[in-house]
């Protein structure tokens, strides 16, 4: 019984480890752990009037060649370019030339990919009002 018991035990600790790396993993490209991307959380907060929904804001800076990956987020998008141009491709839509002084609106759950355009680096402060406790950013594969 007690050698079933650590069976459990240690077969718990496996699949909780493994949805941790799953989270850490998807929330590492949001948090720019990709070669060439900066991004700070500024602001995280709850939605005022529904508690299921959170804000968070974030600038980033992206190196001139970075091409961000296709992904997800669990909610609306609202960016803004502060520096540079970007290349917006979101998935059944034309690509879109977006540069300094420009924003752009990504709906919730479009699969989308940036890239940079140029030799200057990209700087864009992200609003994201997405579902309270989802990653930011999924990756999408497929």
């Amino acid at each position: 019984m007690i050698r079933n018991h650590s069976r459990f035990a240690s077969l718990t600790l496996v699949v909780l480890a493994i949805v941790v790396v799953s989270f850490v993993g998807v929330d590492a490209i949001a948090q720019g752990q990709i070669p060439g991307v900066k991004v700070k959380t500024i602001l995280k907060s709850t939605l005022t009037g529904d508690d299921t929904k959170e804000v968070i804001i974030s600038s980033a800076e992206f190196a001139p060649g970075v091409i961000l990956p296709r992904h997800t987020h669990p909610g609306d998008d609202y960016t803004v370019v502060l520096q540079g141009t970007l290349e917006l491709i979101v998935e059944g839509r034309e690509p879109r030339i977006v540069s300094s002084g420009e924003a752009f609106h990504v709906p919730n759950g479009l699969v989308h990919y940036t890239r940079v355009l140029g030799d200057t680096p990209v700087r864009i402060i992200a609003i994201w009002v997405v579902k309270k406790g989802k990653p930011a950013m999924s990756p999408v594969t497929k």
